[in-house]
């Protein structure tokens, strides 16, 4: 199954063009964190496809990290994965270091490494809170200010948000407080490093189920009726990092199958 995917990824690569004959990220050197599996992976792969060198990031899946990683290197993309312990600004020197180091600079920040908590609020420790908080926003902001030193005009951000950072729901204070937050520090980082021409935007991806999860859990609440797919949101993010999208910054995108609508 490795070797099909791989060899569907490089047959996609023959037709991914911007219309023009020439690939939309060619020369583009990206990091993206988080990117074992799921959306992270879907951009990686997809920004691979339209030509960029790639670095991810992973926490314990190693495995999945390095085949994501060899899928880009079959595409003739240089390409790397680094251990990544977020939880600390060391940690995230650590890991941004490598990443620049290995690319020689960066154009491209993707921020999708997050946490997860769905503690109520009796039940939530608040060394757990900070912990997520720094995981999903301190994190983020941190890697935005260490990358806009390095990029030129012309340097993308994306955050990977969520719907929930718009709409509280229980159990899931630490969760959405720190979505809400990624949401305006997207704004602030937009607004200040525009002066740079380095563009900063949010996608907020509605419920998009892991491999191998329920696909119809939720479906009553979508209006399109089906569970939201990596690829989905992937696609989004090639758009908002490519010159198509130059005079687009400081946007939270819902992308959502219409679920936000219903709230």
């Amino acid at each position: 199954m490795k070797y099909l995917w791989t060899i569907l990824i490089l047959f996609s690569q023959l037709c991914a063009t911007d219309g023009g004959g020439n690939m939309k990220l060619e020369g583009n050197r990206a990091i993206v964190t988080g990117a074992n599996r799921s959306i992270g992976r879907a951009i990686a792969l997809l920004f691979g496809e339209e030509g960029a060198d790639v670095v991810i990031s992973y926490r314990s899946d190693k495995q999945g990290a390095l085949e994501v990683v060899e899928t880009l290197q079959a595409m003739g993309r240089k390409a790397a994965a680094y251990h990544a312990d977020f939880s600390s600004a060391d940690g995230v020197k650590r890991f941004f270091d490598e990443a620049n180091g290995f690319l020689g600079g960066v154009d491209i920040l993707i921020n999708n490494a997050s946490g997860y908590n769905s503690s109520a609020v009796f039940d939530l420790k608040p060394e757990a809170f900070s912990n997520l908080l720094q995981v999903g926003t301190v994190t983020p902001f941190y890697l935005i200010q260490l990358a806009a030193q390095e990029m030129k005009e012309g340097g993308a951000v994306i955050n990977i948000s969520s719907i929930t950072g718009q709409k509280p729901y229980n159990n899931r204070i630490a969760f959405c407080s720190s979505k809400a937050a990624l949401d305006m520090l997207t704004k602030c980082a937009a607004l200040e490093l525009g002066a740079k021409g380095i563009r900063v935007n949010a996608i907020a991806p509605g419920w998009t189920p892991y491999e191998g999860d329920d696909m119809t859990a939720q479906l009553d609440a979508i209006p399109l009726k089906r569970a939201g797919l990596p690829e989905d949101h992937a696609r989004l993010a090639l758009f908002l990092v490519s010159s198509d999208a130059s005079w687009i910054t400081g946007e939270v995108i819902a992308v959502d199958g219409g679920q936000s609508l219903t709230f």
